[in-house]
Formats: structure tokens, sequence, C-alpha cells
């Protein structure tokens, strides 16, 4: 320290009353620090606990807090490494289960889509070469032979009569019946001498004139008597709803 600081700093400590009492205190604890120090009565025990004891405050709380930080960061890099190693791996294979399996399912659904169109297609197809079988084209065969229906008993002897020429290709029956009948559709069933079963109609329905009209090709009907047998279905059960006895005549 230069001359003059010198001089000033002990002016100040001569005239200041609490300076000159803070470095009596630390002479103090200086003798008695060398006095113990000569003694042997300071150890290094007594040497940390005086480094504790003086060390500032903000540094007790400095270590603590920073080993805590210190684990922190080594739980947060375990997480981290949990995660990246097994966690996303894992949903990545849930996501890709989940994808295969969607997959899958449109794909069955598609299949069972096609299936029933086939279905659908192979009916369509079906039931116009029935139709074809059933109902010729009308247009070009003038003055089609058309018998109406009426139900008779046994004990009867008249009957329906359908007179035809050897030529016609198709007939057409005609059956009035109840507008008020529950029938969801109907069945016609046509027998040669009362036991030979010679055709079936299925799915028949009411035009619209409350009736119904059956084309059929003329070819198996020759000349001699038929029965005609028609049921209602309702439920999926067939009921007897009317017989007619019909005699053909061809020349």
């Amino acid at each position: 320290m230069p001359p003059e600081e010198r001089r000033a700093f002990q002016e100040h400590l001569f005239t200041c009353d609490e300076c000159f009492e803070q470095t009596q205190t630390v002479e103090r604890f200086a003798a008695g620090v060398r006095y113990a120090s000569e003694r042997g009565l300071i150890t290094a025990d007594s040497a940390a606990q005086s480094e504790i004891l003086t060390a500032p405050f903000w540094s007790r709380w400095f270590r603590p807090a920073l080993a805590a930080a210190a684990v922190s960061a080594v739980i947060l890099a375990a997480l981290l490494i949990w995660l990246l190693l097994y966690q996303v791996p894992h949903l990545r294979n849930e996501l890709a289960q989940e994808r295969l399996q969607h997959q899958q399912s449109e794909q069955e659904n598609k299949q069972k889509l096609e299936q029933i169109l086939e279905q659908l297609n192979f009916e369509r197809e079906a039931r116009v070469q029935l139709e074809k079988q059933l109902a010729p084209d009308l247009r070009t065969e003038a003055n089609v032979p058309l018998v109406i229906l009426s139900a008779t008993r046994a004990t009867e002897p008249e009957a329906n009569k359908l007179t035809m020429s050897a030529g016609a290709r198709s007939l057409v029956l005609w059956l009035d019946v109840d507008e008020a009948a529950p029938y969801s559709s109907y069945r016609l069933q046509i027998y040669r001498a009362k036991t030979e079963l010679l055709q079936t109609v299925e799915g028949l329905k009411k035009n619209d004139y409350g009736a119904l009209a059956i084309s059929l090709p003329a070819e198996p009907f020759q000349t001699g008597n038929y029965t005609v047998k028609l049921y209602g279905i309702i439920r999926q059960q067939s009921v007897l709803i009317g017989e007619y006895r019909l005699q053909i005549i061809r020349r």
C-alpha cells in the first residue's frame, strides 16, 4: 500500500470507533487461532467445521441443489433412453399391427362384397334366362292365347277351356285374386292328369288390375286336361287359395 493511502487508512482507523473495534476483534481471532495451532488444539475436523462455518451462506445450499440437479438429469436421461429404446419401438409395432389388421379387414370386406355382387349378378342372369323361357317376346306373335281361370269344384264337369293353334309359342293364364289378401307373393303349379307336376312358377306379383297374369311357353301343353293350383306366400309359408281345372285343345 502506498504511504499516503496507509496514512489515510491509519487516521480513519483511529478516528472510527467501529472500524477500530472490528480490527481489534480480527486481531484477537487471529491470535487465538495461532495460539490454538501452536498448542495443537486445531485438528482437520475442526478446520473443516471452521471452513463450513466461515463459508458463505449461498455455498451451503448450492451443493445440495447441484446434487439434486445432477440426479434429475440422470433420471431424465434414463427416461429418454427408455423412450427411445423401448417405448417408441413398441408403439411403432402396435401401430404397424393395427394398420395391418385394418388392411386385412378391408380386404376381407372387399372380398365379401365381390362375392355378394357376383351372387347377385348370377341370380339376375338366372332370372333373366327364366323370364326368357317363361315369357318369350310376344311382340313377334299376334293373338296370344289367353284364358281367364275361375275356380271350379271337382263335382263340376265344366272346366276352363283354352283353344290354341299348333304353332302357338306361348299362352297366358289370367287369375283374379283378392286385393285385400295379405300374401307377399304367389306360387303357381300346373299338373297334368292331376298328379304329374308339369311346371312351377314362383314369385308371382299382382299387376295393376289386381290380378295375376302368367305367360308360359306353349310347347309343354298339348291337348288334354290340367289342374292349376295357386298358393299364397305369407311369412315363408304357402297357403292353397285356389284350384282350377283347365282343358287345352290344340289344332
